[in-house]
């Protein structure tokens, strides 16, 4: 399960250069910053994962951080689809927080 996420993960993060700079429209700058930040977050992750995996177990730890990661890309679902009222616009307001939590690593 975690080689198969870690795949797919990394072919949307070679989108998330794109993404961001077209549709979210942010500049350069603000996508190093997340790239930056996202490096801090694996960081803090590789330090504290000896203690979760301890605390936790390892099964219940990549199921668990599977399921953190999967909750973050739910933020992507257009709601107004669901209601009916589609207009074509990706809902950008809703997919800034999934890249920022899908990029450090979570």
């Amino acid at each position: 399960i975690g080689s198969t996420y870690n795949f797919l993960v990394v072919g949307a993060e070679a989108l998330n250069v794109v993404f961001v700079l077209r549709v979210l429209h942010e500049s350069k700058a603000a996508f190093g910053i997340i790239l930056t930040v996202s490096a801090f977050g694996g960081i803090a992750a590789g330090l504290a994962a000896d203690r979760v995996i301890r605390r936790l177990g390892p099964g219940t730890t990549i199921l668990s951080t599977l399921a953190l990661a999967f909750s973050a890309y739910a933020l992507l679902v257009d709601h107004d689809r669901l209601d009916g009222q589609h207009d074509g616009v990706l809902p950008s307001e809703n997919c800034a927080p999934a890249v920022l939590t899908g990029s450090v690593g979570v």
